[in-house]
């Protein structure tokens, strides 16, 4: 009777019981999951997360509707893991084509580029584990990741099916240079290197330098082409008291106001339109194969005064003006002007900044006709000296205005 009874009163739950429906058990779920590695490249279009299960349980694929989230985005699982058997295991995510990568894996979950920040953020994974790291702290030099304590390695991705990998990159398209930084160098803007040999070994052909304020007196040779960019303030390679101005002195200016500006050093004259581009490319024409930069060569300077595209403002009519300087005395004769878009049609004469001097010279370049406005001209200007040694070229980027 007590049992009929028993029976008779709840008989949802003696329902449930025989089909085994009851909550899981507490090693029965994903709480055993912790961020195990972390990797990005230097611009964030490759990273992984390596998740490890820690405490050989198995029965922690349910991941289904939980989320992995940093300070700016949030990844919400859409599936469970493949299986039950989860103990020791890993699981990865990677942003897409990462299997397809030299070295990679096939990703078990896909996130999106720049899914962390690689300047510091803090990853949470589902509320039962976080792992923050700070500026610097997280290699991007395309050959290392970070692990759970925060230290250096050499990447090794591992997916849910036990399959390792190590990225192996290319070199990168752009590279940053800071002569002051100490500590970690991989070449990005967070941890720059501090020497420019270094970014030129480092980057692609045809890649980008950026450098940040500061002072060279390295000596090297450009055997690829790349583009030097000064990003923050004054960048000079070799000594100041003898550069070639890179680039330099205004566009539209008297021969009175150019001997000005050459007094006052890389600034705009009175009343000239114009100002400092802030980066030049190797190899400047064709037949030029390398560039040696010696010191007291080269000087790049940052704008004065540019276009919203950061170019420097002439106009239509403007006679643009680009400054030569080398140790020995230039050869008048071997000096070149080269105008892209090249169907442009103008002349170019030369003179002495001072008296007559052939180590410092001005090239004035005029239109035929009336520059193209609303166009841009690029204009570099080059020349090898007396002693047969070619000079470093002097490159401008002008947005004509009326």
């Amino acid at each position: 009777m007590v049992g009929l009874r028993g029976v008779s009163c709840v008989p949802g739950i003696v329902f449930s019981l025989a089909l085994g429906v009851l909550p899981a058990p507490a090693n029965a779920a994903f709480h055993t999951w912790g961020i195990n590695e972390v990797y990005s490249n230097a611009d964030g279009s490759v990273q992984f997360i390596e998740l490890r299960e820690g405490s050989s349980f198995d029965d922690q694929e349910f991941l289904t509707g939980h989320t992995f989230e940093t300070n700016a985005n949030t990844f919400t699982y859409p599936s469970d893991l493949p299986s039950s058997t989860t103990a020791d295991k890993f699981f990865l995510m990677a942003t897409a084509g990462f299997g397809s990568l030299a070295g990679g894996v096939t990703a078990d979950y896909t996130i999106p580029a720049n899914f962390f920040s690689i300047n510091g953020d803090t990853l949470n994974f589902a509320d039962v584990d976080l792992l923050t790291f700070g500026s610097g702290v997280l290699p991007t030099d395309g050959v290392n990741s970070m692990n759970a304590s925060l230290a250096s390695q050499v990447n090794s991705p591992t997916n849910f099916a036990g399959q390792s990998g190590s990225i192996q990159p290319g070199a990168p398209d752009s590279v940053w240079v800071d002569f002051a930084y100490v500590g970690t160098e991989s070449g990005t803007e967070a941890q720059p290197f501090n020497t420019l040999t270094e970014a030129v070994e480092a980057v692609a052909s045809g890649g980008t330098i950026n450098l940040a304020a500061g002072t060279t007196s390295e000596t090297g040779t450009f055997s690829k082409e790349v583009r030097l960019v000064a990003t923050s303030g004054p960048v000079r390679i070799g000594v100041l008291s003898k550069t070639i101005v890179f680039p330099n002195g205004p566009a539209e200016a008297t021969s009175r106001q150019r001997e000005r500006a050459q007094r006052r050093g890389p600034s705009v004259a009175p009343n000239a339109r114009g100002a400092l581009l802030q980066e030049l490319t190797f190899p400047p024409k064709t037949g030029v194969t390398s560039i040696k930069l010696e010191p007291e060569m080269l000087e790049l300077v940052y704008p004065a005064e540019l276009s919203a595209g950061g170019a420097q403002l002439a106009h239509a009519s403007s006679v643009l003006s680009l400054r030569l300087r080398a140790d020995t005395p230039l050869d008048p004769d071997s000096i070149w002007t080269l105008l892209a878009p090249s169907s442009i049609q103008a002349d170019a004469t030369w003179e002495c900044a001072a008296g007559d001097d052939l180590r410092d010279v001005w090239v004035h370049v005029s239109p035929r006709s009336a520059w193209p406005v609303g166009g841009r001209i690029f204009v570099t200007v080059g020349a090898t000296t007396v002693a047969g040694v070619e000079a470093a070229p002097v490159a401008y980027e002008f947005a004509i205005e009326e």
